[in-house]
Order: C-alpha cells, then sequence, then structure tokens
C-alpha cells in the first residue's frame, strides 16, 4: 500500500495543473543554491519579481493572461 494511492495522485496531479494553467514550476541550481522559478509561453520575455515575503506564485494569473503573447518567468527570491 503506498502513502498515496494513485487515484487521489491522479486528482492531485489534475488539481496541479489547473492551478498553474499551463505554467511549469522548475528549478536550477546556481553555486549550490537552489532557485526555483515559474516559467511559460513564447515570445519575448517578461520577468516578474515579488516582493519582501511574497512568492512567484502571486504572479501565476497575470502569467497566464500573457502566455498567448510573451515567454513569462517568475523567480522566487529566497530570503
Amino acid at each position: 500500500m503506498s502513502f498515496i494511492e494513485s487515484k487521489e495522485l491522479k486528482h492531485l496531479t489534475r488539481y496541479v495543473r489547473g492551478y498553474l494553467g499551463g505554467l511549469r514550476s522548475l528549478h536550477m541550481d546556481i553555486e549550490g543554491e537552489e532557485f526555483k522559478y515559474l516559467e511559460g509561453g513564447e515570445g519575448e520575455t517578461v520577468i516578474f519579481l515579488h516582493g519582501i515575503l511574497g512568492s512567484k506564485t502571486q504572479w501565476r494569473s497575470l502569467m497566464q493572461a500573457y502566455t498567448n503573447h510573451y515567454h513569462v518567468v517568475a523567480l522566487d527570491i529566497p530570503g
């Protein structure tokens, strides 16, 4: 028996895909530090930066609106 049943995992996967609306949640390592970001769309790049106590997901809805015409990236700034 697994921790999460296959049916529940499929439901969770559909929920996350719907929440991100075509955006991809990715990460990269730079000099031993992990940086997370959301990315989607094609074209000229628009970068979204959050303020203190914010996160990359606060831009999710706006990013989804721009993905038809732009390559959008929202960085999750550590700290």
